[in-house]
């Protein structure tokens, strides 16, 4: 990759970052406010009929984001020749789906309100599906300029829809219609964008369409796995355990998502110039290297302090009522470390023509973390009491996300490592054992100990070399480079 391409894509990468903090701002303000508005016995019932939604969605996104992803970067025009064909089948299917969810929310023995919120949510998720396929085109044009304001955009409208619904006292429902109604907002503009910007067309091409639902079965197959795997312990909750239990465990998620941030910076700002440079394996595996290692020297601190700061956060921000939940945060603090080795392990093998390979993979993690949920959830409410179903999940969740990570890590090879990146993430993982001696050794100043922990993970980070301050600069001016050199639309 040359110096212009390699600044262009720091370049787009530091836009997308600032929107997705902007987003994520937003929408974990608005997570936060929720559970405690609703308390949590309704706030069970919102996250399984949210759940629920998510899961039945998997079957309509036909993996044509991932296939979007690997060959638009090379021929844009290529998208006219599939959409209109892939969105037809997907208003289709999705009439299905919706129609299914409001049968299960009802057969499972939920009420009227929880149906209707079930499907109201299976809307907003037609919507989501339709404007990422929108969001997918623009970032592999390497057009994120727009797109970045108009996510900042729909998420203020989505949180101006629920602090309208929490003051007039709404039934549950409106805060599925909240998410459907700013949805729909960013697949309008996003499709208008979108024509102009690859000069995209509505046409029903059925030979095409078919090839290109051919080739995106691995992905399809691999995306229904990992959305049923992503929502299947609160499916399985909302059907085994009492509200207040999935409440407690829904509020843990909530908080513990701030560390998912940078996952749609890999799928949408990483996956395309990882396809770029699978052209050249070497190239591939120099990225993943990088890619790998900035990745966990950002994650693991993030989910450090999400450990630590485990109590004082749920009890300040949600209140007494969900303490249960503090020890479902606990446990899943350190999930999204795997789950970003994951993601890039994953998303290496699918350039390197092995998507296969990551369905199978991606499918037996589901089939064992719903057994393992079905078996368990219950035992562990009954031996750890309140909140216990919650930790039982959770210790599943990040057991079978280090499995996966682990799996593929060792079908990539050594050639995912160096010296660079064992070096920064076993540095780090030496500052977390030093802070975490600290925490332990303060608990007499209480709270304040961690801004305490915090300053010496970052003073400790710099003087080992976990984070490399020059390193850091030169990204950031390459990226500053790269916005003066190439015009974004």
């Amino acid at each position: 990759m040359s110096q212009n391409e390699r600044g262009l894509a720091l370049r787009n990468g530091f836009v997308v970052g600032m929107s997705l903090l902007g987003t994520w701002s937003v929408a974990l303000l608005v997570r936060l406010v929720l559970p405690r508005h609703l308390g949590p016995s309704l706030f069970g019932e919102y996250a399984f009929a949210e759940a629920l939604a998510i899961t039945g969605f998997g079957f309509v996104g036909f993996g044509i984001d991932m296939y979007i992803q690997k060959e638009i970067p090379l021929r844009p025009a290529h998208a006219s020749d599939f959409y209109g064909g892939t969105q037809l089948l997907r208003v289709l299917a999705a009439a299905v789906v919706i129609a299914s969810i409001g049968f299960i929310a009802q057969r499972s023995g939920h009420s009227r309100e929880v149906v209707l919120t079930a499907m109201g949510f299976g809307i907003s998720q037609l919507c989501y599906y339709a404007a990422n396929t929108c969001a997918t085109l623009l970032y592999a044009a390497r057009s994120v300029g727009r797109l970045s304001v108009l996510n900042i955009a729909t998420k203020l409208l989505w949180a101006a829809a629920i602090i309208a619904a929490i003051v007039g006292h709404a039934k549950l429902w409106a805060f599925a219609l909240a998410a459907a109604l700013s949805e729909l907002v960013r697949f309008v503009a996003l499709f208008a964008i979108a024509r102009r910007v690859v000069d995209l067309r509505v046409r029903f091409d059925v030979r095409e369409t078919l090839r290109v639902l051919e080739k995106s079965a691995p992905y399809y197959l691999n995306i229904i796995a990992i959305v049923l795997y992503s929502k299947i312990d609160v499916t399985i909750m909302g059907f085994l355990l009492p509200n207040r239990e999935l409440g407690f465990y829904g509020a843990a998620t909530n908080i513990s998502s701030v560390a998912m941030l940078l996952a749609p910076l890999i799928q949408w700002v990483v996956t395309p110039e990882l396809a770029r440079a699978a052209v050249a394996k070497d190239e591939l595996y120099a990225m993943m290297r990088r890619a790998l290692e900035w990745t966990l020297v950002i994650a693991i601190p993030v989910a450090l302090m999400l450990g630590l700061g485990a109590d004082f956060v749920i009890r300040t921000v949600f209140g007494l009522r969900f303490a249960p939940a503090v020890g479902a945060m606990r446990v899943l603090a350190p999930l999204f470390v795997v789950v970003y080795v994951a993601m890039l392990g994953s998303t290496a093998m699918i350039m390197l023509e092995r998507a296969w390979t990551v369905t199978i993979v991606t499918l037996v993690s589901f089939v064992v973390n719903g057994l393992l949920n079905f078996a368990l959830v219950r035992v562990s409410l009954a031996a750890l009491g309140e909140g216990g179903g919650g930790i039982g999940a959770a210790a599943i969740s990040v057991g079978t996300e280090a499995i996966v990570a682990a799996t593929y890590v060792a079908l990539l090879g050594r050639g995912v490592f160096d010296r660079k990146n064992v070096g920064s993430v076993l540095k780090s993982l030496g500052v977390c054992a030093a802070v975490i001696a600290l925490h332990l050794s303060t608990r007499r100043i209480g709270p304040a100990r961690l801004v305490l922990d915090m300053l010496v993970y970052a003073a400790l980070a710099i003087v080992t070399g976990a984070i490399r301050v020059r390193e850091l600069y030169a990204v950031v001016v390459s990226a500053l480079r790269g916005r003066k050199k190439h015009a974004i639309s």
